[in-house]
């Protein structure tokens, strides 16, 4: 689960390549450099998301990770 108008980060290690990601819903994501071979995919959901958001990430080799967040819109208690 996660909130609207937060980041989501996603780290992907020992990879070759920069992974190639997508998502689908109320969000945008963006890949980011962490070191030699390690990347982070960070998510912002939007602010005014709702239901689902889903993440395909590969590592343009073997590798494909799917992702299902949540979006969590319960009031605070």
């Amino acid at each position: 689960k996660d909130k609207p108008g937060h980041w989501y980060h996603i780290p992907e290690n020992g990879v070759a390549k920069p992974p190639m990601a997508s998502v689908k819903g109320p969000a945008t994501l963006e890949v980011l450099v962490s070191g030699p071979n390690q990347y982070t995919v960070r998510v912002m959901v939007k602010a005014d998301a709702k239901g689902t958001v889903d993440v395909s990430i590969s590592d343009q080799g073997l590798v494909t990770e799917e992702i299902q967040l949540t979006v969590d819109t319960s009031a605070a208690k």
